[in-house]
């Protein structure tokens, strides 16, 4: 069994990861269902999980944004854990509890590090639920392995298309500003409908990412044409009204025209980038009907 990597060079500081941390293995004892994790061997290191759920339920695997980490999944595997098993993921690289290493991610490498994941979790097959960069290494696991994948749902989804210029112009002002907690609200603003407050575990996180992590700047490249058409699930394409990263009916234009079986791709009112955390009334309800149909 793999064991805890050494990551600790992701971060600016040695206290830092210690916060950062502490602040994860908090987050999950909040949550209101029992978990348990695991780390597994992959050819680009050790990879952490949290279970939680039936274990004879079907498989739920989950994979956050970038530069999170799996915490920003407690209100979801809380959800979700009543009905199905619930994996969710730390990306290598990013902020939680994975191999600190940071493959070329204009070639198979996720795709192949994503299968190696599930591998050493016996999964042979499960439903994939993506947000942001999420659903990019979902559709990079699609084109290395699209036979694992049971059902898909792609939320604010990276991969269809390039960051938007004028987001990335307005992502630069937060960083003229000190304060990593100004500096977080902003960023939350940026990504959030203009009527709704950042959600405070949000802003908790991206605080803590501010302050204390080397942010991942490679942005996730845009997937052709043929990785997107490996992707044969069911599949769920969800964007927000107020998504600013990625123009969101771009998104669901390419989607429609390139993904093989798509059930539903749709614009959800009052919800921007955040998908994970904003109007759960909204996004969760649609998630566990998709999953009720389509889920195997």
């Amino acid at each position: 069994m793999a064991t805890s990597p050494d990551h600790s060079t992701l971060y600016k500081s040695p206290e830092g990861c210690q916060k950062v941390m502490a602040h994860y293995d908090t987050s999950l004892q909040g949550m209101a269902v029992p978990y348990e994790t695991k780390y597994v061997g992959t050819r680009f290191g050790p990879t952490h999980s949290v279970i939680s759920g039936d274990r004879n339920a079907k498989a739920i695997v989950l994979w956050h944004g970038g530069n999170a980490n799996s915490t920003i999944w407690t209100n979801w595997i809380a959800a979700l854990a009543p009905t199905y098993h619930v994996y969710a993921i730390d990306t290598i690289g990013e902020m939680g509890k994975s191999a600190a290493s940071r493959p070329s991610k204009a070639g198979p490498a996720y795709g192949q590090w994503a299968a190696e994941t599930l591998e050493g979790l016996g999964l042979e097959r499960a439903n994939m639920i993506g947000a942001s960069n999420g659903g990019w290494l979902i559709m990079k696991l699609g084109s290395v392995a699209p036979k694992m994948i049971g059902s898909a749902i792609l939320m604010s989804s990276a991969g269809f298309r390039p960051i938007n210029k004028m987001f990335l112009l307005r992502f630069i002002t937060p960083y003229l500003i000190k304060s990593p907690a100004e500096m977080a609200r902003r960023f939350l603003g940026l990504l959030s409908p203009p009527d709704l407050p950042p959600n405070p575990d949000a802003l908790a996180l991206f605080e803590l990412i501010l302050e204390h992590f080397r942010l991942e700047q490679r942005s996730p490249p845009v997937i052709s044409n043929s990785d997107i058409r490996r992707l044969t699930a069911p599949t769920y394409l969800m964007m927000g009204q107020y998504e600013t990263m990625f123009d969101p009916y771009q998104v669901i234009k390419r989607g429609l025209s390139l993904l093989p079986n798509v059930i539903n791709a749709e614009i959800v009112p009052r919800v921007g980038h955040l998908i994970t955390h904003e109007r759960p009334d909204l996004v969760i309800t649609r998630v566990i009907s998709f999953l009720e149909r389509y889920a195997v």
